[in-house]
């Protein structure tokens, strides 16, 4: 008796997984900064989507200025103050991050909340006391903060600020690894929703953003831009959000 069954499996081929690259660019004594940074872990906590992200701190002199130019005036040793605070911070996150992404990260929004929202004035002996508090090895700690590692991670990514041309901050820049032809630069304030909205319409059947028009702000005083493709998608210094 013939049998007419198959016994071959009946073949498919599986859905392309979406991988999403994301960039938050920050200064770490911005107030606003803070925030984004926790609607950002907000959605990718509730997406269903794979994430991987850099909570990247920065400030070069161009960006300065024009900060400082939107502020009350400063005095030039004021001035030269201030960014040298900013730049031990990053330079103690960049530290911090030798410890592991998620020590890192913790260290950040730590110091965040301690000169931003607590208002305490910046000191070393107070940003040694966070890494204390985020339970780093403060002596691995600081020892990380003086070599010319952290000095030369810092100058990385500012080499990124430029590849991506971010102007300003907070900027989000956003890949998806199953569409290469652009990524989007978001600058300004947003929402986990907004990401949520904006990634949908990042999808690879959609060529155009319905409600982020490109280079155009919208009525949440967000500018949303296309840019170049970027090729270190998945490089394992990402870190996926667990």
């Amino acid at each position: 008796m013939t049998s007419h069954c198959s016994c071959h499996t009946p073949s498919f081929q599986a859905k392309p997984q979406h991988l999403f690259e994301m960039f938050l660019f920050i200064n770490p004594l911005d107030t606003q900064c803070l925030q984004l940074e926790k609607e950002l872990l907000q959605f990718i906590q509730e997406s269903s989507q794979q994430v991987y992200f850099r909570l990247i701190a920065f400030m070069d002199y161009p960006l300065f200025h024009q900060s400082l130019n939107r502020q009350t005036n400063h005095s030039l040793k004021e001035a030269n103050a201030l960014f040298q605070s900013i730049y031990k911070l990053c330079l103690g996150y960049k530290a911090a991050l030798c410890q592991g992404q998620k020590r890192g990260r913790l260290f950040l929004m730590t110091m965040q909340k301690v000169f931003n929202e607590d208002h305490h004035p910046f000191s070393y002996e107070t940003m040694a006391d966070c890494a204390t508090l985020c339970g780093l090895d403060v002596d691995m700690w600081e020892e990380d903060y003086h070599s010319g590692k952290a000095k030369s991670d810092f100058q990385e990514d500012i080499h990124l600020v430029k590849q991506m041309n971010i102007t300003s901050y907070p900027s989000l820049v956003v890949y998806d690894n199953l569409n290469y032809r652009y990524g989007v630069k978001l600058q300004g304030s947003f929402t986990s929703n907004d990401l949520e909205e904006l990634i949908e319409q990042m999808m690879p059947q959609s060529d155009t953003l319905r409600l982020y028009c490109p280079n155009q702000k919208t009525s949440a005083n967000k500018e949303v831009s296309k840019i170049p493709p970027h090729h270190s998608l998945t490089s394992t210094s990402l870190l996926r959000h667990s």
